[in-house]
């Protein structure tokens, strides 16, 4: 099993150590190849912010940039880390070039495609959605990343690349059911999991959470109709007095104001016991790479978690071994509202306000 760099048609292996990392609502993935004193002159001629590819046991997961050479020793070692990301990292950099300084409302994926075309990108949308976003202001350097952001956040959609470098915007675990993870405390005989750990935290939870904005007027609309637009939403598992009063990023109407209210409640609850395990290879229970936004059944006696939870970030590593390390959400961390959850996903959070 390797993980190999490919620039200009020829091939760099041999690592010292390797790792590709991936994740959901994360832009453009990363990887990081690292080479020791006995290899260094091999790799020597590798060119900074060259085109690249990485290769996963002969499959590309990354097509991007070696943006970042990095050169260390001590007195006992000298290697060299050769790091680069995705294509789409131009998206995260740079900022948006919108001279009106506004972005006209529309369909979430005609304003992500109008905003990244100069960049000779290409957009894959897989989803099927209603809502329109409105009109909304650009703060001057605002990045093109930031803005995708804001267009998913508002109409329920999730982001990543894929493995030639394109922008992917979609629903929700459309990616499909990858086996299971288990951790036994008893009748280990099944166990898959090398390692596991979660924080449960209140943390960042509120009973109360308001979002205020103001929506645009126009000839039709003034008055009380653009004041006081305001969603509120309660997490009825929050006990005492919490309430957060939050900004809208942009312009909104009272549905998208509520539709915001309810996202920051659920993706607060949801980050609110992030999970990351660690496993033996490279690819899930199907026999396919480990992937973000697809679903795993976790069955975890320790970390008291049972159901299915969404894949959400991927790393791969080489080096003492081939592991992975996923980082494992809830849903409600990227859905709209309890209402719109499309599968129960785990228990346990109840039981904890009395001690693990």
């Amino acid at each position: 099993m390797s993980i190999e760099l490919k620039i200009a048609g020829k091939i760099y292996d041999g690592w010292k150590s390797s790792s590709v990392t991936r994740s959901l609502n994360c832009m453009a993935s990363s990887f990081e190849l690292t080479v020791s004193d006995r290899f260094i002159g091999m790799k020597s001629n590798i060119p900074l912010d060259e085109k690249c590819q990485i290769l996963v046991d002969g499959k590309k997961v990354i097509t991007g940039w070696l943006d970042e050479i990095s050169p260390k020793y001590s007195a006992t070692s000298h290697e060299v880390t050769f790091s680069g990301r995705s294509l789409t990292c131009d998206l995260v950099d740079c900022s948006a070039m919108i001279e009106t300084g506004q972005i006209l409302g529309g369909s979430p994926q005609e304003i992500i495609e109008r905003i990244i075309e100069p960049f000779g990108l290409k957009l894959i949308f897989n989803a099927q959605v209603s809502k329109t976003v409105p009109d909304f202001q650009i703060q001057p350097g605002e990045t093109v990343g930031s803005i995708v952001e804001k267009v998913c956040k508002q109409t329920g959609l999730v982001f990543t690349d894929n493995e030639n470098g394109d922008l992917i915007v979609a629903s929700l675990g459309v990616g499909p059911s990858v086996g299971k993870l288990i951790h036994r405390l008893s009748d280990t005989a099944q166990n898959n999991i090398l390692s596991g750990q979660i924080k449960y935290s209140s943390r960042d939870l509120f009973k109360d959470y308001y979002v205020k904005s103001q929506m645009s007027g126009g000839d039709e609309i003034g008055g009380e109709d653009i004041t006081g637009i305001e969603g509120h939403a309660t997490d009825a598992d929050v006990q005492r007095y919490r309430p957060i009063v939050l900004t809208g990023e942009n312009a909104m109407d009272g549905e998208t104001a509520q539709t915001r209210a309810e996202w920051e409640k659920a993706t607060r609850r949801a980050k609110s016991m992030p999970v990351e395990v660690s496993v033996v290879d490279w690819c899930d229970g199907v026999g396919r790479l480990w992937t973000p936004n697809s679903f795993v059944t976790i069955e975890d006696d320790f970390l008291r978690l049972s159901g299915k939870l969404l894949v959400s970030g991927v790393k791969l590593s080489a080096g003492n071994g081939t592991t992975s390390s996923l980082q494992l959400s809830p849903p409600e961390a990227f859905i709209l509202s309890s209402a719109d959850q499309p599968i129960k996903t785990y228990q346990g959070w109840k039981e904890l306000r009395e001690g693990v």
